[in-house]
């Protein structure tokens, strides 16, 4: 081989050996900006999901104070009912007991 072949040929191979470095630097530059971009989305998704979480939190203790405030109203309402039920049939009770004594 001339040494002008052998020249051309080391050149050529020095080319790709810089071409090959610059392309696997090129590539960990990629791989750490998509690390840093998965790194940031997944935080924002914990944020999110946090905020989600907060907001359904807040909907649930409203919801489950209506419910409670309806369970104390009927509760409330049933046990009325009772009272005035129980009342009317203590007073016949009374009537009864009342009328057996004066008739016995």
């Amino acid at each position: 081989m001339s040494f002008e072949a052998i020249t051309c040929v080391r050149e050529a191979e020095e080319a790709a050996k810089r071409t090959v470095a610059e392309a696997e630097a090129q590539a960990k530059r990629i791989i750490a900006d998509a690390e840093l971009k998965a790194k940031a989305a997944g935080e924002a998704a914990v944020e999110k999901a946090a905020s989600e979480i907060a907001e359904l939190k807040e909907k649930c203790a409203v919801m489950a104070a209506e419910a409670e405030e309806k369970i104390k109203s009927d509760t409330a309402n049933k046990a009325a009912v009772l009272t005035a039920k129980s009342e009317e049939r203590i007073e016949k009770a009374a009537m009864l007991i009342a009328e057996r004594i004066v008739n016995a």
